[in-house]
């Protein structure tokens, strides 16, 4: 999934994705509860990416991401690289 078709295009060149979707992290998404067993994000909540509130912050997902942690059925792993002063 992604907002710009563009990036859809480049990756459908890829050839690694079965399905290709345009969508809005800030929206809700219409996909089948438990359709996925699971779920990669690269570079989505970083700054400037989705809008505030971020889903890291209160208002965002915060809540949900810290009971589905709790119950034991997510792990989230995050790797920030600093940012350059260039």
């Amino acid at each position: 999934m992604d907002l710009s078709p563009a990036m859809l295009t480049e990756a459908g060149k890829t050839g690694l994705y079965q399905k290709l979707f345009l969508g809005d992290l800030t929206r809700p998404v219409d996909i089948a509860d438990e359709r996925y067993e699971f779920v990669t994000c690269a570079g989505t909540f970083t700054h400037g990416h989705i809008a505030r509130p971020r889903p890291c912050e209160s208002g965002g997902f915060k809540r949900e991401i810290e009971t589905l942690e709790a119950e034991g059925l997510i792990k989230i792993f995050e790797a920030t690289m600093p940012s350059s002063s260039c």
